[in-house]
């Protein structure tokens, strides 16, 4: 009895189960389709409001006058005034223009129409003084060369170092060395080379005090492991002017000791000073 009881209860259950289930189905299909209809209305009329009468090319009230098609294309009416000649405008601005000022219609109609048919315009960008125009490029003067055959040594003593490919004692390898070492005992003052203009004066650890002469024409004279400098930036030297003195050296050359890494360049290009000054005593 029991046994029967359980089981028409589980078949009413299932059976009320699948019914709930079929009506939430159809619930979810009807809401789902409402949603679907009120977006496209939406979308619809956001088209027909604000993107519609945006994309409609519209035409224009002015067209080119052209020498084919009807009146209307061309713009053409009865109504419509009469394109002028050259000389009657001029004419017809002269007299408006006198009327405006107060002076006489012919001596103005007569000025307009010597400018249109006897003058040229000048154009405004042209020098009248020179007779050049703004977009002709004047170009500078090139700077005269030093004379590099004048240069004189900006101290004594040794090279230690050469200038290109050689061994460096700080790094222990081959390298490019741009500039020659000259070894000189401690405080030995250091001349410029050449005259010319500080370009720059700076110190760091890795050079020590560092000075760039400027010479004209891209040629440079750079003086480095310096201790003490004598001359500020932007400060004109002539040849043999004191610069700086030697000292500790950076920590660049440092095994080197005291001594005076100088440098020659020609548009940043290292050249070597061994070609133009006179120093005997060279070690590698």
């Amino acid at each position: 009895m029991l046994k029967k009881f359980l089981l028409k209860f589980f078949i009413r259950a299932r059976q009320v189960v699948g019914r709930a289930a079929a009506s939430v189905e159809k619930r979810q299909f009807l809401v789902t389709s409402a949603a679907a209809v009120v977006m496209l209305a939406v979308l619809i009329t956001f088209w027909n409001y604000f993107i519609f009468p945006d994309a409609v090319p519209t035409r224009p009230d002015v067209t080119v006058e052209g020498s084919g098609g009807s009146a209307e294309g061309r713009g053409d009416t009865e109504d419509s005034p009469q394109p002028q000649s050259v000389a009657d405008s001029v004419n017809s601005g002269g007299e408006e223009a006198a009327v405006l000022e107060g002076e006489k219609p012919g001596m103005l109609i007569g000025q307009a129409a010597g400018e249109v048919e006897g003058s040229t315009p000048v154009p405004d960008s042209q020098d009248k003084g020179t007779g050049k125009t703004s977009g002709e490029k004047q170009t500078a003067a090139p700077e005269e060369e030093p004379n590099l055959a004048a240069m004189v040594r900006p101290l004594g003593g040794k090279v230690v170092r050469v200038f290109g490919f050689c061994y460096s004692p700080t790094y222990d390898d081959f390298r490019h060395h741009e500039g020659i070492d000259l070894a000189v005992p401690d405080g030995t003052p250091v001349k410029a080379a050449l005259d010319g203009t500080v370009q720059n004066v700076s110190y760091s650890d890795y050079e020590g005090y560092r000075v760039v002469v400027d010479h004209g024409a891209g040629w440079q004279t750079v003086y480095s492991h310096m201790d003490s400098v004598d001359v500020e930036k932007g400060v004109p030297v002539n040849r043999g002017t004191l610069i700086g003195r030697i000292g500790l050296p950076g920590r660049s050359e440092a095994q080197v000791g005291r001594h005076l890494h100088l440098e020659l360049l020609h548009n940043t290009t290292a050249k070597n000073p061994m070609d133009y000054l006179d120093y005997d005593e060279i070690t590698n």
